[in-house]
């Protein structure tokens, strides 16, 4: 898919033969990988700042 992106996506004729699905559903198909590695990246970024020391630990509150 990336590979045609920049011609406006692939040919319908050479979808269904290659994919077989339609271009739509293929069109569907992968955005929804796309935004399932998106989820899964943000939620790997949020687990390691989770994990990160705040480095307020062992600090007392200013007087």
């Amino acid at each position: 898919m990336r590979s045609w992106a920049p011609y406006g996506g692939p040919p319908a004729d050479q979808v269904l033969p290659e994919f077989g699905m339609t271009r739509e559903q293929l069109v569907l198909r992968y955005q929804q990988i796309l935004a399932a590695r998106a989820a899964q990246r943000e939620r790997a970024q949020r687990e390691r700042a989770l994990r990160r020391p705040s480095g307020r630990q062992g600090q007392s509150a200013p007087q």
